[in-house]
């Protein structure tokens, strides 16, 4: 495995593919949703910590898309993340307006 390789493992509990820190190492902690309409309401995993010895799983090995990991976390020039509108700054919704 290289530095730019990831190994990943498909977590035999929630079917979900999780990063590995080695491949020999446990399956980390990792989060369940329980709806996509409740995200606050997570749980932890109970394949949580499983070893890989005996489990069963595939490793894979992938190369994050993009390029190197210094490229992926700098901007694009010209754009200032401070500058950009978010869904909460156009102040206080309709309804709690005062009237006029």
């Amino acid at each position: 495995m290289s530095d730019a390789e990831v190994a990943r493992a498909v977590c035999p509990e929630c079917s979900r593919s999780v990063a590995l820190d080695a491949a020999d190492a446990p399956l980390p902690s990792h989060a369940l949703v329980a709806t996509p309409w409740q995200p606050f309401g997570l749980t932890v995993c109970p394949g949580s910590g499983r070893e890989p010895a005996g489990s069963g799983w595939a490793l894979t090995w992938t190369r994050p898309a993009g390029g190197e990991p210094l490229t992926l976390a700098t901007l694009p020039e010209g754009l200032d993340w401070r500058l950009q509108p978010f869904s909460h700054a156009s102040g206080p919704a309709p309804a709690l307006r005062q009237a006029a």
